[in-house]
């Protein structure tokens, strides 16, 4: 722990396949258009303001991953290699084993090196907070999973609540002031005003992102209008998925401790009757016993 605050970085517990998740998370930053929904995705503030260095740093990241692959065509870790591992039947071994160690050794110090130009750029707590935001928007899937899930449910709840009455675990003021949370955040209109700012993102001509920073490498540019397209849409997502998070964080603030646990099981149990096939009656006893 720093004196900050926040947690040294780890260190890098990387497989050669995370590398497509971290291509995509660094090509996020480097196109214009991304920048409208970086703060209400979560980037930290500090970098928000301040994005140039940032968008560097991605380049020399991305212009950088060429170099991880070494060795003759025959000899190159893929991103994949599913299917496609020979055995060494004396001793148990595959053939690739030694290649791929050494694949990700040069990936985990790339990633130090990355990681360590934005904490000279930035801070240490700003380094830290990105790569804890990148590893649940783009490389911790139980983590986006989750909060996709979330987003979801509050947001069909907000719907729903614009056609007729829902009952919520809550009552009184507390039920009306969560369902003002929900519509301010999915509500109709809120969805409408954030469909518009995408839309609108959408359309910028996107930057080129293989402009040269003195002494590297420019980008192959084959696709690069295609992943900075999607990027955008993955950011835009983030943002509205993350919504869902706010709510829940702010609720805590206001809610009581009674009332936050019925909010709390009662998502629980859609979530479980929705994505886990489990009924409601199951989920509740299940919640109530862990």
């Amino acid at each position: 722990m720093t004196q900050d605050g926040t947690r040294d970085l780890p260190d890098y517990d990387v497989r050669h396949n995370d590398l497509i998740y971290w291509r995509s998370a660094f090509t996020a930053f480097v196109s214009s258009p991304n920048q409208m929904f970086w703060e209400e995705a979560g980037i930290p503030p500090s970098i928000v303001k301040a994005p140039d260095q940032l968008i560097r740093i991605s380049r020399y990241m991305l212009a950088a991953i060429p170099s991880l692959y070494t060795g003759t065509a025959e000899s190159t870790v893929p991103l994949s290699t599913e299917g496609s591992l020979r055995s060494d039947k004396a001793s148990g071994t595959t053939n690739v084993d030694a290649e791929e160690q050494a694949f990700e050794q040069r990936f985990r110090e790339l990633l130090r090196s990355t990681f360590r130009q934005i904490e000279q750029a930035y801070g240490r707590s700003e380094s830290n907070q990105l790569y804890q935001w990148m590893q649940a928007a783009f490389i911790d899937s139980k983590q986006y999973i989750r909060a996709e899930r979330l987003a979801s449910l509050l947001a069909s709840a907000a719907q729903r609540a614009e056609e007729h009455p829902i009952d919520l675990p809550i009552r009184g003021m507390a039920a009306r002031r969560f369902l003002q949370e929900l519509s301010a955040s999915y509500g109709s209109q809120a969805r409408a005003e954030f469909q518009q700012r995408g839309a609108s993102g959408a359309s910028t001509p996107i930057i080129k992102s293989n402009a040269r920073s003195e002494g590297q490498a420019p980008l192959e540019d084959s696709d690069d209008s295609q992943k900075e397209s999607s990027s955008f849409d993955r950011i835009k997502h983030i943002a509205w998925t993350r919504r869902g998070k706010l709510v829940m964080e702010h609720a805590r603030s206001w809610l009581s401790t009674e009332e936050l646990t019925a909010v709390e099981d009662w998502i629980w149990e859609r979530e479980a009757l929705l994505f886990r096939g489990v009924p409601d009656v199951l989920a509740r006893l299940r919640r109530k016993n862990s």
